[in-house]
């Protein structure tokens, strides 16, 4: 920060180590406002990608997910096939298929028409309850 300071889990994060920050940084969910999804992969692989990048997989988790963002019966398809509502909502798995404790919306619904953003933000309030996610919402 230019001025100010970040405080997270009580620390301030001026003061950690690059190790301690990249610990915090596991614990935080990303949803980006142009989806940031991979075109060759379909939504379960996107879903699924932070786990492959860490050498893990949780199969029930990414059903989980998909079944929780209501995506069931797109799982094997691609970002080329699906609405910009249902993008937006594999990006929304994909950013809690680690579990994070903090899940930043950088403009989540700027992109979308008035239907999805509302189905967008009922989502993220059913995410707050479900799974006891600090959101920080930009807009």
């Amino acid at each position: 920060p230019t001025e100010g300071r970040i405080v997270f889990d009580g620390k301030d994060t001026e003061a950690l180590s690059k190790r301690v920050v990249r610990k915090y940084k596991e614990k935080i969910g990303m949803v980006f406002q142009n989806y940031n999804l991979l075109n060759n992969l379909n939504v379960q692989q996107n879903i699924a990608l932070p786990l492959k990048i860490i050498n893990q997989q949780d199969k029930a988790k990414v059903d989980e997910l998909i079944g929780f963002v209501g995506l069931n019966d797109k799982r094997d398809y691609y970002p080329a096939q699906l609405s910009g509502g249902e993008k937006q909502r594999v990006a929304l798995a994909r950013a809690l298929v680690r579990n994070p404790d903090i899940l930043l919306c950088d403009e989540a619904t700027s992109s979308l028409d008035e239907h999805n953003t509302e189905i967008i933000i009922k989502m993220l309030k059913k995410v707050n309850k479900a799974y006891n996610i600090t959101i920080i919402f930009v807009t």
